[in-house]
C-alpha cells in the first residue's frame, strides 16, 4: 500500500465545506493551555562537570504550550470530517488530525457503531493516557514518563532512558473502529484496528545523526515510510459497567529501508471507578530492534552485514488516582470544583554504545496536581513534580563527565487550559 497522503483528506474537508449548510453541520472549537514551570531544587551542574540534564530546567519561563484550533463538519449522517492543527512553543505548525469517518451501518443511540471507517491522519489508538490532548482533560499537567510532548522534552537524561510514545501519536493511514452496547446496555466494547506509515525517521536511517528511535525532542511530522512495509495495530477496550474499563494495544511493522528492523509495541491499561474518585494503571513495553552504528564504516552495505541487535527493552507504567474535593466535602458547591490527582510513573531502557556511557538505566516521577474549574471548559492547575535520581550508573566515565552525586529535582508547575 503506498503511502497515503494528507492532501487527499484535505480535499475531503474543502468537499464538505462546499456542502450546502443546511445539509452540513460545521462547528470551529479547540483547545489553549500555558504553562509555568519553577525549580526549587536540583537541576545544577557540578562544579566543573556538565549538567546530566539534556536541558537546563533553571533557564524555563512562560510558555505558550499548545493551541490546537479544531474544525469538524457534519456532511451527511454517514460521514464527516476533522482537521486539527497544532502551534506549540513556537514550533512551526503541524496538521494533527486530518481525517474523514463514513459509518455505514447507523444504530440508534449513543455509542453504538458497530463499524466506522477512518481515513486520513489521525491519532493511532494506543492505550489509555497517550491521545489526550485538552488540556481539561488531563489531571495532571505532567504526563506519564513513557510519554513525550513538547512540554516533557526537558526530562531527557544524558545517556538516559527513551519515552515509548509520541504524544499525541499520530500517522497517516486507515483505522477501522466501533462499539457495540452489551448486556442489556451495562457493558460497552470497543475496538481499532489500523494499517499507518510509522513514526520514525526513515529515510537515511543509517546516517550518522539519523534518528532509529523515539527521542525526547518530539518530532512534529510522522516521515513516510520509504519501504511497502506499513505499521499495524489495534487496540480493544471493555468497560464493565460503570466500575472497570480494560484495554489492550498492540503495534507492529518494519521501519528501516531493507524492511529489515522491527519495531513493535504492546501494552495494556485499565481504570477502576471508586465511586467519584478514579485509579488507572498503564503499562507499555517496547523491545527496540537496531544497528549499533559505532563500529561500522558509513555505508549501509556495512551496517547490515553487522546484523541486527535487539538488546535493549523500553517499559514504562504509570498509576495515577484522582477525585473531586465533593467527594470529600459533600453537599459543597465549592468542593465540585476542585480536583485531586496524584501521578506516579515510571520508565526503563537506555541505548548506550557500551555498558560505561548510560548513565541511567530507570528514571521515576512523582506528580501531585491541584485544579481548580470555575467553568467546565476553564481548569487551572498547581502541581508538584519530584524526579529522584537514585539509580545513577556511576562508572568512572560518567562520574569523570557528569560528577558522583546528582542532586534530585523538585519543581512546581503551573497552568491555565481552555476548551473553547
Amino acid at each position: 500500500m503506498r503511502t497515503l497522503k494528507s492532501g487527499l483528506l484535505a480535499a475531503g474537508l474543502i468537499i464538505g465545506l462546499s456542502v450546502n449548510q443546511t445539509q452540513a453541520g460545521v462547528n470551529v472549537g479547540g483547545t489553549i493551555d500555558v504553562t509555568y514551570p519553577l525549580v526549587l531544587s536540583g537541576g545544577d551542574a557540578q562544579e566543573g562537570k556538565a549538567s546530566i540534564w539534556e536541558y537546563d530546567l533553571a533557564d524555563r519561563s512562560f510558555m505558550l504550550t499548545h493551541f490546537h484550533p479544531k474544525l469538524t463538519i457534519d456532511i451527511s449522517d454517514k460521514v464527516s470530517a476533522e482537521a486539527l492543527v497544532c502551534f506549540a512553543n513556537l514550533h512551526p505548525a503541524s496538521v494533527w488530525n486530518a481525517f474523514m469517518d463514513y459509518t455505514p451501518f447507523l444504530q440508534e443511540g449513543f455509542g453504538d457503531n458497530p463499524v466506522t471507517l477512518r481515513a486520513g491522519r489521525f491519532f493511532v489508538p494506543f492505550g489509555n493516557n497517550e491521545n489526550l490532548v485538552s488540556p481539561v482533560d488531563m489531571k495532571t499537567i505532567s504526563r506519564p514518563l513513557m510519554y513525550v510532548d513538547h512540554s516533557q522534552e526537558d526530562m531527557e537524561l544524558h545517556g538516559g532512558p527513551r519515552p515509548i510514545f509520541m504524544t499525541p501519536y499520530f500517522d497517516d493511514g486507515l483505522l477501522l473502529y466501533g462499539s457495540k452496547w452489551l448486556r442489556e446496555k451495562k457493558d460497552q466494547f470497543w475496538y481499532g484496528v489500523y494499517v499507518v506509515n510509522g513514526r520514525f525517521y526513515n529515510e537515511g536511517a543509517f546516517e550518522e545523526n539519523s534518528r532509529v528511535d523515539i527521542e525526547w525532542e518530539s518530532e512534529d511530522l510522522p516521515v513516510a515510510d520509504p519501504s511497502e512495509n506499513k505499521q499495524i495495530g489495534g487496540r480493544i477496550a471493555y468497560s464493565l459497567g460503570k466500575l472497570v474499563t480494560m484495554g489492550g494495544s498492540y503495534l507492529t511493522g518494519k521501519y528501516d529501508e531493507r524492511s529489515t528492523l522491527d519495531n513493535t509495541i504492546y501494552g495494556a491499561d485499565a481504570r477502576l471507578a471508586l465511586g467519584k474518585a478514579n485509579l488507572r494503571f498503564e503499562w507499555a513495553q517496547n523491545p527496540v530492534e537496531w544497528i549499533d552504528k559505532s563500529g561500522a564504516e558509513t555505508t549501509p552495505e556495512d551496517l547490515y552485514t553487522l546484523g541486527t541487535e535487539k538488546d535493549y527493552t523500553k517499559t514504562g507504567w504509570y498509576g495515577q488516582l484522582d477525585f473531586p474535593f465533593d467527594l470529600i466535602f459533600t453537599g459543597s458547591d465549592l468542593a465540585k470544583k476542585f480536583e485531586f490527582a496524584a501521578l506516579y510513573s515510571v520508565l526503563e531502557g537506555a541505548r548506550t554504545e557500551s555498558a560505561n556511557t548510560h548513565t541511567f538505566n530507570k528514571m521515576s516521577r512523582i506528580a501531585t496536581a491541584l485544579s481548580y474549574l470555575p467553568d467546565p471548559a476553564l481548569k487551572f492547575k498547581l502541581e508538584y513534580q519530584f524526579t529522584p535520581l537514585t539509580d545513577y550508573n556511576d562508572t568512572a566515565a560518567n562520574v569523570a563527565a557528569y560528577g558522583d552525586n546528582l542532586d534530585d529535582i523538585s519543581r512546581i508547575m503551573l497552568s491555565a487550559g481552555l476548551t473553547f
